[in-house]
């Protein structure tokens, strides 16, 4: 079993590939020739496949370059507005504090209606 696994593996990487068949065309110049570039299908196949799958792969980076930009965004907005709400409740407990011991102390009477406060 794994005999035959890798003798397939290995027969893979003799195949010929791109960098290879930019060396037999003669470089990378010479490869894109117009003589060069329509007779040779790897070149050609490659240079395809590269230029139909750009969009979709630069679509996919943009995607997760700005999900995380936003995802940092988010957080920060977040830890501002903790702090926000963090600065307002300690000015209102001061305010209160300060209205506090300025308040009279004891029981008032408002009008004859009897509440107390």
């Amino acid at each position: 079993m794994f005999r035959v696994a890798f003798g397939r593996l290995a027969t893979a990487q003799q195949s010929s590939g791109v960098l290879q068949g930019l060396k037999a065309a003669g470089g990378f110049k010479s490869a894109f020739r117009e003589s060069t570039f329509w007779n040779s299908p790897t070149v050609m196949g490659t240079t395809f496949l590269a230029v139909l799958s750009l969009p979709f792969l630069y679509r996919a980076g943009s995607a997760v370059y700005w999900t995380k930009e936003l995802r940092k965004l988010n957080a920060r907005e977040v830890i501002n507005d903790r702090f926000n709400w963090l600065h307002t409740e300690m000015l209102d407990d001061e305010v209160t504090k300060q209205c506090a011991k300025q308040a009279p102390k004891g029981l008032q009477r408002i009008g004859n209606s009897g509440v107390v406060m």
